[in-house]
């Protein structure tokens, strides 16, 4: 334990010492102070902004984030400094960013509706595709070489990630897409939508297995926990809460509730002990999730942070947990230290 303590002490001291240099809008936000030995019980932002991003993703290795801008998509170095990485332009503001399961390529979609893929080391395109309209609000990599895409037409399409050749066409959801949640088996596909259900889609032949009701007026957020086990779903009002179902048999396990406003983005840890949930008011809640597969809780609420204004549109943690990104709609990224 004590080896853990000094470990997590010095990727905060490295982290504070990096990141003011990694973007060149990065600036202190007083509200969001540096980690120190009164605080690092809690999860605190540390002084990292990016100007103009809507969304990102990690790469899988945890060495690499890429932004999501008005105008196209920088990857940057998780760690440096000083580095001012060339745009990769699209013709929209892209919404969605996803890295394939290798780190070799990255897909981008627009509120143009199309949907482009680059090599992730050249920068170089690789295709581009008429995919939604008119916006791609999510697109995710299968390991089976697929690209997933969802938008406000309210169709998925399932593309070969090589050529960008359309395999597959999903209908049946009555509302724009928002977004996507793969399971670990990369068969089953979660929608999150203007929906108040939740639909669960097997992504080989189209078919829908599940369809979950619970929600009030809409169920934006969707993410399937690290072991595949729990299908976690948000909700917007009157409901505002997050329900856990098993991705199995689609059993209703639990409701998380005392969030303010409605759920707009969720993210496990790797190793599935806490849950991040963002809201439209911008709130960042935690909650410790260990105990919830045995019935043993019902999700213990960890600190709240005012991560955004006005609200949250992405949340990620890296591949080994250490750090929770989260992008806003007021177009900034913030990285999260997690002791």
């Amino acid at each position: 334990m004590k080896r853990l303590r000094i470990g997590v002490w010095l990727l905060v001291l490295v982290l504070i010492g990096a990141l003011p240099g990694m973007f060149p809008a990065a600036a202190q936000d007083d509200d969001h102070p540096v980690i120190t030995a009164d605080n690092a019980d809690k999860l605190f932002a540390l002084h990292y902004r990016s100007r103009f991003a809507d969304t990102f993703a990690w790469s899988p290795d945890g060495t690499q984030i890429a932004l999501g801008t008005p105008t196209g998509i920088k990857i940057y170095p998780a760690v440096v400094s000083g580095y001012y990485p060339p745009l990769i332009r699209t013709y929209g503001r892209v919404y969605s960013v996803a890295f394939s399961p290798d780190g070799r390529f990255i897909a981008g979609g627009d509120d143009a509706g199309e949907l482009r893929a680059w090599d992730a080391e050249t920068r170089l395109p690789r295709w581009v595709k008429r995919a939604h309209e008119p916006l791609v609000w999510s697109v995710i990599y299968n390991r089976d070489g697929t690209l997933i895409s969802g938008g406000d037409d309210g169709v998925i399409r399932v593309w070969d990630a090589a050529t960008g050749d359309m395999l597959r066409e999903i209908t049946g959801q009555r509302s724009a897409i928002y977004q996507l949640a793969l399971h670990p088996d990369g068969v089953l596909l979660a929608t999150g939508s203007g929906e108040s259900l939740v639909r669960v889609w097997d992504i080989t032949d189209g078919t829908q297995v599940a369809e979950l009701s619970g929600h009030g007026t809409e169920a934006r957020a969707v993410a399937y926990s690290p072991d595949g086990a729990i299908l976690a779903s948000g909700g917007g009002g009157p409901d505002d809460t997050v329900r856990l179902w098993d991705a199995q048999t689609g059993e209703a396990l639990a409701v998380l509730d005392g969030f303010d406003n409605t759920i707009t983005s969720l993210a496990w840890s790797p190793d599935g002990s806490l849950l991040a949930v963002g809201t439209s008011s911008g709130l960042l809640h935690l909650r410790d999730m260990r105990g919830i597969a045995a019935r043993e809780s019902s999700g213990v609420d960890l600190p709240v942070f005012e991560a955004h204004s006005p609200g949250v549109h992405t949340l990620a943690f890296n591949p080994d947990g250490t750090i929770l990104a989260s992008a806003g709609l007021d177009s900034r990224v913030r990285l999260w230290v997690v002791p």
